[in-house]
């Protein structure tokens, strides 16, 4: 798909890093879907994964968790999402996101995040100023590079030490594309990043909190995000016990803080 997407908000998914939060928040964004999910996946070019059909597959379970963790939750709810048949490479290939008005979550993979001064291995860009055609759009990337650095040092005789940089990108796996999916589907929804509140235990990860954490560990090949209890109560009081296409609440809750813990129990 040809990029021509001006983003009012970016929200990305960035690889783990240090992180000093000293307290739990969660928000949305404010927004969310007037009907209901209605989602369009782009095949990918050849360039950019030669295993498609094993993507696929992982980014449709990314999907759907949301649907059965929000049915299991609220078994009187609709909580369908509509998936369409997937959109071949030559079809999209010169095409842009007004041309398929019948989404309103676009998914697209690329090779590498080309943004400036992102490592982002997801995101997703909010599309709601047309009012005739509103929609989220994300994407996947599918590599990652990363720097090796290798210091050489020599004590006595004549030669002289040596530092040299490498460069090596990490191929997403498929459990690592369905993770990405499943994140940026969430935003898709409404929902903003789990902010810590409480420092991590040890061996705990933020994920294991919410899927809604801003950042995942590339070097755990084995790490499946689930939705969660906090952003299952967070979609319920965005949409209601009674689905996409029920009736909302009286208001939107906006963040998770004290009040709203105790009255919602979002935390």
């Amino acid at each position: 798909m040809i990029d021509k997407i001006l983003a009012i908000t970016l929200i990305s998914l960035l690889v783990m890093s240090a992180s000093t939060a000293n307290a739990d928040m969660f928000k949305t964004l404010k927004l969310k879907q007037e009907g209901r999910p209605s989602v369009c996946i782009f095949e990918p070019s050849t360039e950019t994964t030669d295993n498609w059909e094993l993507f696929k597959v992982a980014t449709l379970m990314g999907i759907y968790d949301w649907e059965i963790k929000m049915t299991q939750a609220f078994p009187d709810g609709d909580w369908k999402i509509d998936v369409h048949h997937t959109i071949p490479w030559e079809e999209h290939e010169h095409k842009t996101a007004s041309d398929y008005k019948q989404c309103n979550i676009m998914i697209n993979f690329e090779k590498l995040n080309n943004i400036e001064n992102s490592n982002a291995i997801g995101t997703t860009s909010i599309q709601f100023q047309n009012s005739n055609h509103k929609y989220m759009f994300i994407n996947v990337y599918m590599e990652h590079p990363t720097i090796s650095k290798n210091v050489k040092i020599v004590i006595g005789g004549d030669s002289t030490g040596t530092f040299t940089v490498k460069t090596k990108n990490i191929v997403l796996s498929p459990i690592q594309v369905r993770n990405v999916v499943l994140h940026e589907m969430g935003h898709a929804l409404g929902l903003e990043h789990y902010n810590l509140t409480n420092p991590l235990k040890q061996d705990e990860h933020g994920t294991d909190r919410s899927s809604m954490y801003y950042s995942i560990n590339l070097s755990d090949t084995t790490q499946s995000l689930e939705v969660k209890r906090p952003e299952i109560l967070m979609l319920k009081e965005i949409y209601g016990a009674d689905g996409w296409l029920g009736s909302s609440p009286a208001w939107i809750i906006k963040s998770c803080t004290v009040i709203n813990t105790i009255l919602y129990g979002c935390k």
